[in-house]
């Protein structure tokens, strides 16, 4: 309207898109889901540490073991095993496990799920064949108690974590003051009633003997 080219400021047009999370104010259960993630999110935090904690342990250990697997001397690929996929410009190992940067990187891959047979392990698994075939089990060992110890038992940590602390903040007693919901304020509102009207019974009952006792009109 005014001629003025405000570029990238009309990005910010974008933030009304965040407007539906009023919603989440405004509807109870919406609220009440979003309370719960917040109570649980310190158990939840401490698990995904441990996970953590375990991912860097086993890329420490792949640096060691895998970083220079397929490469020559010089950091390249070694010809015999030229045909084999790998990342950058060096070689197999430094591409999976060179650093623990990239080592780490490629257990998350793995605790993901996303081709980590195929792409990070097999080619371990064949390159040891030839090589050390021995040492080949101790590779298979190594990725497989990987995904049990994270995939099929810590992950389950986190969600059990996650649960029990919602159970919590949903049976958390309300503070005093609070006003009821649901069918606990349906309850209220009628046992109000329910004492209203018993206080118009006893208030009509002294009336009906107060005017029993005033004296008879006389005929």
């Amino acid at each position: 309207m005014i001629g003025v080219d405000l570029g990238k400021l009309k990005l910010l047009r974008m933030v009304r898109a965040f407007r539906i999370f009023r919603l989440f104010g405004r509807v109870p259960s919406l609220r009440k889901i979003i309370l719960s993630l917040f109570h649980a999110g310190g158990g939840v935090g401490n698990a995904f540490l441990i996970v953590m904690i375990v991912m860097c342990i086993y890329a420490v250990l792949a640096v060691d073991l895998f970083g220079n697997v397929m490469c020559d001397a010089d950091g390249k690929q070694s010809e015999d095993w030229s045909s084999t996929d790998f990342h950058g410009t060096t070689c197999f190992g430094m591409g999976y496990y060179g650093t623990f940067t990239t080592s780490l990187y490629t257990m998350f891959q793995i605790l993901t799920g996303e081709s980590w047979s195929e792409g990070c392990v097999w080619p371990l698994l064949d390159y040891f064949q030839v090589v050390d075939p021995a040492y080949r089990k101790f590779v298979m060992i190594f990725f497989v108690s990987f995904v049990v110890i994270t995939n099929f038992i810590l992950l389950n940590v986190v969600v059990t974590v996650l649960i029990d602390g919602m159970n919590q903040a949903v049976d958390e007693p309300k503070p005093e003051g609070a006003a009821p919901e649901g069918r606990e304020a349906v309850l209220e509102m009628l046992e109000k009633l329910r004492a209203n009207q018993a206080q118009q019974q006893q208030d009509l009952e002294e009336l009906v003997k107060a005017v029993t006792a005033l004296p008879a009109s006389p005929k």
